[in-house]
């Protein structure tokens, strides 16, 4: 939620068989604020059954430089696992 990508690029709409994959590939725009992005599927009736069984993830997109003030980039990285 939240990236500007087009609906034409947008794989999360496709139905893939279950047991079957699919590489998805994202062309972000160069110009993308940054910030932390989450995916799910959206099918229509079950996307929170899926949501919720796992099928989810995150994409993070790094800040532009110079977008940052020094004192927010400088901040320590902190790993949630």
């Amino acid at each position: 939620h939240g990236m500007r990508i087009s609906n034409a690029e947008n794989p999360f709409q496709l139905k893939i068989p279950s047991g079957d994959s699919y590489d998805f590939e994202i062309h972000i725009p160069n110009d993308h604020q940054g910030g932390t992005n989450w995916y799910h599927p959206h099918s229509e009736g079950s996307a929170t059954l899926q949501a919720g069984g796992g099928g989810l993830g995150l994409l993070i997109v790094d800040d532009l430089k110079g977008d940052l003030p020094p004192e927010v980039l400088n901040l320590p990285e902190i790993n949630l696992r």
